[in-house]
């Protein structure tokens, strides 16, 4: 199975005969949080928080990240989505929200109560962070705009936006961990993604670490200084 779907997303498969244009997805009656422009790095505000400026500047670096085939019919951006679950950012109220490249905002999600609890729940990063940033491949567009092959270049686009948000946030102070392993299914079923036209592909857990965290990090120093 492996065998034939490498045979048929290779770079020598044919191209979609018509191709669609790819539309940019809209939420375009549910409110929105509009930023404005704020300098780099994301620093985060405090040893334990992360602000919603900060977020901002991630979701804008992890939207430039274009390191697919240059040959692509569609450009990365068109071929990914960004959701952000928010549990403690400051300045955003905690929800689900969808990010919409096109006007650098967040949309937020028309879903019903306690969506958001459902997904920290099937994503279960580990130690509770501000925030999760999920990074979701539009394989309708992708093999639309360029036929098999265009599901291979959906996941090298989705692929290339994880390092570029870690990256981001590391520079900048913020704890950025990619989540692995988690339900996929869930979490596409939590934000009503059709698998046939978008499915979630990866996340990242965005935030300060917690005293837990710094408690556990200080012992394991302790231990590795003991061990030496």
């Amino acid at each position: 199975l492996l065998v034939a779907l490498h045979h048929l997303t290779r770079a020598g498969a044919p191209d979609a005969s018509d191709r669609a244009p790819a539309l940019a997805k809209r939420y375009p009656r549910m409110p929105r949080v509009a930023f404005s422009a704020a300098p780099a790095p994301a620093h985060a505000d405090t040893g334990h928080g992360l602000s919603a400026e900060a977020l901002w500047r991630l979701l804008t670096a992890a939207s430039c990240a274009d390191e697919i085939p240059p040959a692509s019919a569609a450009p990365a951006a068109d071929l990914v989505e960004l959701y952000v679950a928010a549990r403690a950012v400051a300045g955003m109220a905690p929800g689900l929200y969808h990010w919409d490249a096109t006007t650098a905002a967040l949309e937020v999600l028309p879903l019903p109560a306690g969506h958001d609890q459902a997904l920290w729940r099937a994503l279960e990063p580990g130690p509770p962070r501000a925030a999760a940033v999920l990074v979701a491949g539009r394989a309708g567009v992708a093999t639309s705009t360029a036929g098999p092959r265009g599901y291979r270049r959906m996941l090298l686009a989705a692929g290339a936006v994880v390092p570029v948000l870690i990256r981001a946030a590391q520079s900048g102070g913020v704890l950025a961990q990619a989540v692995e392993p988690f339900d996929e299914e869930r979490v596409d079923n939590v934000l009503r993604l059709g698998a046939d036209e978008e499915l979630v592909l990866a996340a990242v857990a965005l935030g300060a670490p917690t005293i837990a965290d710094e408690r556990s990090a200080a012992l394991e120093e302790a231990a590795a200084e003991v061990g030496g």
